[in-house]
């Protein structure tokens, strides 16, 4: 993903530098939200010169920590890139320009209420942005001809991804429209026949062009609890192999919360998919996406 990609996409929202999370000032300008509150509100539309406008967001976790892409601009031109995660106890956030000169004038505006210079690296407008693999809890991937934020651990971390949110939605709708009238104490996914269901529900999400094998059986291995975990489907790309995953003890939480709970990990060098394949050979027919 590029600056120029950023700058594209349409603002979720614009504000003030001045109303920035703390890390944000931190890395752009080198103050920190203390330093500059009381003197900044008198700064009228001279400190509004300088915006964030967040292009992405993703929220993380129940605990209201979230993933985001902005642009900083300088009287609506575009300068600057940064990428955070904000919340919880672990804040992460870098900054890169893209044009100096521009960056130099917005921290001249902000310089009066600047506590420590702080620099960010630079990078060209059409350089791949750094960092952003590593951005906690959540990953960019390509979308058609865009991009957008999912779930971390359904990326592989080079912008492809692995399973998407958005088509399992759909499948899954389908599988809740069958069984919806059983009972929400019942544990659907003891069933075996239900559980194939599930499994072809997650085989459905997986996007095309990542190779898929449906598994729907048992892990060697057993979890800290003594459990066992299901593995519903195996993916792969060029950085190895992904188990789509769900601990038996989730089967006991009614008929649908297994939908909200199951993880994607990597396991094994993609090789593997050619020895499920040939193991599994029997189930994916019926399972293979349509062209």
């Amino acid at each position: 993903m590029k600056p120029s990609d950023v700058y594209a996409m349409p603002a979720l929202d614009s504000n003030p530098w001045w109303l920035a999370p703390d890390m944000m000032l931190v890395e752009v300008f080198g103050m920190r939200e203390w330093d500059i509150w009381e003197k900044v509100r008198e700064g009228g539309a001279k400190a509004d010169r300088v915006r964030f406008e967040r292009k992405m967001s993703h929220i993380v976790d129940d605990e209201g920590r979230d993933a985001s892409v902005y642009a900083l601009t300088l009287d609506g031109k575009p300068f600057g890139v940064y990428v955070g995660q904000h919340g919880g106890d672990h804040p992460y956030g870098e900054f890169f320009h893209t044009d100096a000169s521009a960056w130099r004038d917005a921290k001249s505006i902000a310089s009066q209420w600047r506590s420590r210079p702080k620099f960010g690296s630079g990078l060209s407008i059409d350089g791949f942005i750094p960092g952003l693999e590593y951005l906690p809890g959540a990953g960019i991937v390509r979308d058609g001809d865009g991009y957008r934020m999912v779930d971390g651990q359904f990326t592989d971390n080079y912008e492809n991804m692995l399973f998407d949110d958005r088509l399992f939605q759909k499948a899954y709708a389908a599988f809740y429209e069958r069984h919806q009238d059983r009972p929400r104490s019942e544990p659907l996914l003891a069933d075996p026949a239900i559980r194939r269901e599930a499994a072809e529900a997650i085989r459905a999400a997986v996007p095309e062009g990542v190779r898929a094998v449906l598994v729907d059986d048992w892990y060697d291995y057993p979890l800290d609890d003594g459990g066992r975990e299901w593995i519903a489907v195996v993916v792969g790309t060029a950085r190895g192999a992904y188990y789509i995953t769900l601990p038996e003890a989730r089967f006991e939480d009614g008929p649908f919360a297994w939908s909200r709970n199951f993880k994607c990990a990597r396991r094994d060098g993609v090789w593997i998919l050619d020895n499920l394949a040939e193991r599994y050979a029997d189930r994916q027919p019926a399972y293979q996406p349509k062209p």
